[in-house]
């Protein structure tokens, strides 16, 4: 998009404190009204959350037969039901792409009994552009500040036993736009807090692996030396 185009959808954009004021939720009446921002007219986009949403719904009414399953959502969200029935450990092997190489795999993870995950990305849907002689690249998580993507990682993939898709779905949108690690780990434990649940979290950049003391322990097998791994404890 031109430069032009950008601004002006930043235009559109409203603060936090200012949400109220355009988006008018009449929960009553059930109806949503947006109201003009700077003059320009705004739209919501549920990108961020819909999948997982869309799971919630689907988890919750398929817990009440309570029979063993997994599901996903264009495999960047998945729910799981009761254990594996084709295991004698009962446990589901789940595998997550290689950011620096998505025909591959990372060491994989082993789970038992109900578990949520979300996986954000840069590594499928982007395009590369040339800005003042560097390439760059584009992916599908803008920068609300700025209207452009950001690269501070790769890829960010949350587990959960008890929290909703909903929320990991939009919490791994956000940490894709927050540089900073501690303020990174200063919102997961927020929504821990927030909402009572566990939080596993693995973030890669290149070569360099971030993860919590909870994620490192239900992997099936460790990175190899190429990697530079940090577990993060307390998490």
């Amino acid at each position: 998009p031109s430069t032009e185009k950008i601004e002006k959808a930043l235009d559109s954009i409203p603060s936090y404190e200012e949400i109220d004021d355009v988006i008018v939720i009449d929960k009553e009446n059930k109806t949503v009204t947006l109201n003009k921002y700077n003059d320009n007219d705004v739209v919501i986009s549920l990108g961020g959350i819909a999948k997982g949403y869309a799971l919630d719904v689907a988890y919750s009414y398929l817990k009440q037969f309570n029979y063993p399953c997994i599901f996903d959502s264009g495999s960047s969200s998945m729910a799981m039901i009761g254990n594996n029935p084709l295991k004698k450990t009962g446990s589901y092997t789940i595998s997550f792409r290689n950011p620096n190489n998505p025909s591959t795999l990372l060491p994989p993870i082993s789970l038992n009994g109900d578990h949520f995950i979300s996986t954000s990305g840069s590594y499928e849907k982007y395009f590369e552009y040339e800005d003042n002689g560097t390439i760059k690249k584009m992916h599908h998580i803008y920068d609300a500040n700025t209207g452009y993507s950001n690269d501070y990682i790769q890829s960010v993939s949350l587990v959960s036993n008890n929290c909703s898709l909903a929320i990991l779905d939009a919490l791994t949108t956000a940490i894709f736009n927050i540089q900073d690690k501690d303020e990174i780990l200063s919102l997961i434990s927020t929504i821990k807090e927030t909402y009572n649940c566990n939080l596993s979290f693995i973030m890669i950049n290149q070569n360099n692996v971030t993860m919590s003391k909870s994620f490192k322990d239900i992997m099936v097998s460790d990175f190899d030396d190429s990697y530079n791994v940090t577990v993060i404890d307390n998490y």
